[in-house]
């Protein structure tokens, strides 16, 4: 082997080593750092898989596979502003490999829009800008529009075509914009939209408040409530009206002037997309209040007195005008719902007035007719004793006499006021001193008018009553008998209180002149006194004597001695009750008593005891003919029991046993 240098010296070789080369390996792919590319920024190809022979190196085509060289090495920055297929692989002594290849695309579009005005509501017809973020590819353009068509026109005419990079909006109403790309590599990309919320103008304002009656020359505020979204307010006077008040508020003063009418009062809220619709009120001028509804207060007076008249307050009214009546004047200043009416010594009759005043006019005159109280009637009966007791205090009254002021009371003689009782009064008390004997009671109504007649009474003293005086009845009566009378002269209006002796029972008419005493066994002393209300008498007195049975049994011998006539007398005096009966007798409780009265005449039953005492008794109406009495021994003890029965003047006693 000969070898020649540089220099062109040689030299021979007397043997030579061949030495082996290795072969390189296609790549498997390409990996890229991102998935799209970005117009104008550089990103990262790199090789994957596959080996380097001898002398071999990776080298990056574009076109095709050894087209246009654009690198080499195991990775490569490139960028892009169109879809780019590229194509790398291994050329070096041995061999040159296939090609891998790897196809990027560039980012067609925008991904998102930015707003000027962000996620804050705008006023409507601000300007907000809007900025695509994404890249325009060459020959596109971008499309704006409100809504996003499929196949967009270049001849819609809602749709705004631009290469700038902003695009600067006016909504009136919350709007949402459209965008994409059109043209270019890229033809039509996918919608992306933003929606820009524009302040709602506010509402009307609700009910204004405040008097839509109003006097002219006077200034009324008026008040909505507050509106959403508002700003403020324009408020719009009536006509021949001002507005007092900064405009703006919630709260307005309305002045209105002396030639005021009518009109019509209007606020609107305001905020920066507008204003509402107005709200109205309709204001007049007052009218004149109505009359007043009475007038209240007392129609009859004394001259020379003050009475205090009252109406309600009328609706619109400022003021009040009194008139008096003849010959009486007003004692309270003018204006008022009240009025103090001083009547002069002459007055007799008149009329009082009084009008509602207000800016509209006078109302009419409400009236109330008034006169000089009358002479009152005379008072009605004096209740009161009419027989007072002497040296007590006596009370007399009468109703109350309509219109009546005071009462003058007239006594008789021997009867005095009570000290510090009331002598001008309904009511009197009066001490009757013991020498009164009998007089005239009177009294009189009185008031401004005059005097009424006297109403009168007759009174008479009395004292306490006298003994009753001699007792009749039998001085001698038959031991454990009923029906012993005992009787004094009667005297209307008294009460008489009669005692027996111990043993005896008074079986009826205590409290009165006549008593049916049941005598025991033993003798004693018959005592009546009687009482008027005026107080108790000195007792009258009877001594009576007890016979034995066996000396009754012989005054029943001599009593049949008798001659017919007087025997037929008997029979006729004791005839009025016959037949009479009880059963069941015993009994255990109820019993029925069976008679037959011969004249008519009321009864009296009372049951008694052996003791004597009274376990019942009763009055009964008038009764005749055949009768029939119960009688009930339920709650009494066992034993035996006196039955009782007295019609008119007869008297009949039964025994019963209750067992």
């Amino acid at each position: 082997v000969t070898v020649t240098n540089a220099a062109g010296c040689s030299a021979t070789s007397a043997s030579v080593t061949p030495v082996s080369n290795a072969v390189s390996t296609a790549p498997s792919s390409i990996n890229s750092s991102v998935a799209f590319a970005t117009a104008g920024v550089n990103f990262t190809l790199s090789v994957n898989g596959g080996s380097l022979g001898t002398g071999a190196s990776w080298k990056w085509y574009t076109g095709s596979c050894g087209g246009t060289l654009i690198g080499t090495g195991a990775s490569i920055s490139v960028s892009q502003n169109a879809n780019t297929t590229y194509f790398v692989r291994a050329e070096g002594t041995c061999n040159t490999t296939a090609c891998a290849t790897i196809t990027v695309n560039s980012q067609c579009g925008a991904t998102s829009i930015n707003s000027s005005a962000g996620t804050t509501a705008v006023c409507a017809g601000s300007a907000v800008t809007l900025t695509p973020v994404g890249v325009l590819a060459p020959g596109a353009q971008w499309r704006w529009d409100d809504d996003c068509d499929a196949v967009p026109s270049t001849s819609d005419a809602s749709a705004t075509y631009t290469t700038a990079s902003t695009f600067t909006v006016n909504p009136t109403s919350t709007t949402t914009y459209y965008l994409q790309s059109v043209g270019g590599v890229c033809g039509v990309t996918a919608c992306i939209r933003v929606t820009i919320n524009v302040i709602a103008k506010p509402a009307t304002p609700g009910t204004i408040n405040g008097s839509a009656s109003v006097c002219p020359s006077t200034s009324v505020t008026y008040t909505i409530a507050a509106v959403a979204g508002a700003t403020s307010y324009t408020w719009t006077a009536p006509t021949n009206a001002t507005l007092v008040s900064a405009q703006g508020g919630t709260s307005m003063t309305v002045s209105y002037a002396s030639a005021f009418t009518s009109g019509t009062l209007k606020v609107k809220a305001i905020n920066c997309s507008g204003s509402s619709s107005d709200k109205s009120l309709s204001v007049a001028k007052q009218t004149a209040p109505a009359s007043p509804a009475s007038i209240a207060g007392s129609a009859s007076v004394c001259p020379s007195t003050s009475v205090t008249y009252t109406i309600a307050a009328v609706t619109n009214a400022t003021s009040y005008t009194w008139v008096a009546p003849a010959n009486a004047t007003l004692a309270s200043a003018q204006g008022g719902t009240s009025m103090t009416i001083n009547y002069g010594s002459a007055f007799v009759s008149g009329t009082l007035s009084v009008t509602a005043v207000g800016c509209g006019g006078t109302s009419a005159a409400k009236t109330l007719s008034i006169t000089k109280l009358a002479v009152p009637a005379t008072p009605g009966t004096i209740s009161g004793a009419a027989a007072p007791c002497k040296n007590s205090t006596q009370t007399y009254s009468i109703a109350a006499v309509t219109n009546a002021t005071s009462y003058t009371w007239a006594l008789p003689t021997g009867v005095t006021f009570v000290s510090g009782s009331s002598q001008t009064g309904t009511s009197i008390q009066v001490m009757v001193a013991s020498t009164f004997s009998s007089g005239t009671l009177s009294v009189k109504a009185n008031n401004c008018g005059g005097s009424s007649s006297n109403r009168t009474t007759t009174l008479t003293g009395q004292s306490a009553p006298t003994a009753p005086g001699t007792i009749s009845g039998s001085s001698s009566v038959t031991q454990n008998t009923a029906n012993n009378t005992f009787s004094v002269s009667n005297v209307a209006g008294m009460t008489y209180n009669w005692s027996v002796p111990a043993g005896c029972t008074i079986t009826l008419g205590q409290g009165t002149s006549t008593i049916k005493v049941t005598w025991g066994t033993v003798a004693g002393t018959v005592s009546v006194t009687r009482n008027n209300g005026c107080g108790n008498s000195v007792a009258s007195t009877k001594s009576v004597s007890v016979k034995r049975s066996e000396e009754a049994e012989a005054d029943a011998g001599m009593e049949s001695a008798r001659t017919e006539e007087t025997v037929e007398t008997l029979v006729t005096a004791t005839d009025a009750l016959n037949a009479i009966a009880v059963y069941p007798n015993p009994t255990t409780g109820e019993a029925r008593i069976t008679f037959s009265a011969t004249a008519a005449g009321k009864y009296s039953l009372s049951i008694v005891d052996l003791q004597g005492r009274v376990i019942n008794s009763t009055s009964g109406a008038a009764i005749e003919g055949n009768n029939a009495l119960d009688i009930n021994l339920s709650n009494c003890s066992n034993g035996v029991y006196m039955i009782h029965l007295m019609h008119n003047d007869t008297l009949q006693t039964l025994r019963v046993v209750k067992m």
